[in-house]
């Protein structure tokens, strides 16, 4: 058992998980900031981290006062070459924000892809002095897919609004 593992089966309990979380987060948090700051110096920056009441999925919400160039996935294959009827990590645009996208399972050429697979990791939208990213987990499916752009799209309001 790992010592964070022993660290939460003690007589404490749910306490203990929730101090080791916050201060796990701050450290998670000021991190993050400092990465922000180093890549885009003089930008300020912001971060906050969600879950959802059964801690199934997780978001980390990043301002940064920059505009940032649009997603990309790296080299862009060609799926017809690999045989597969998309490709496996793939930018999607929704509006104004773009989302890296990946299947949880290689979709042969002349099957249907299943919408289902998706798994959204990632969301951003910027503009002209403001870009708001949203790193998820556990953001499946179309659903899953469409609350991080909302999720995405709150964001870019709660600083702009």
């Amino acid at each position: 058992m790992t010592q964070a593992a022993t660290q939460y089966t003690g007589s404490t309990g749910s306490a203990t998980i929730v101090a080791a979380q916050q201060k796990n987060q701050q450290k998670v948090a000021a991190a993050t900031i400092a990465a922000y700051q180093r890549a885009v110096p003089g930008a300020a920056v912001g971060y906050r981290a969600y879950a959802d009441a059964g801690l199934l999925q997780f978001a980390g919400v990043i301002a940064v006062r920059a505009q940032y160039a649009g997603l990309t996935s790296g080299p862009v294959p060609d799926p017809a070459h690999q045989g597969l009827a998309v490709a496996q990590q793939q930018v999607k645009i929704f509006g104004d924000v773009q989302c890296s996208v990946s299947q949880s399972r290689p979709t042969p050429t002349g099957t249907p892809v299943d919408p289902a697979l998706d798994l959204t990791t990632m969301c951003q939208r910027t503009g002209p002095g403001l870009t708001v990213q949203v790193y998820g987990t556990g953001f499946k499916g179309a659903a899953g897919q469409q609350q991080l752009v909302m999720l995405t799209n709150a964001g870019w309001a709660s600083v702009t609004g």
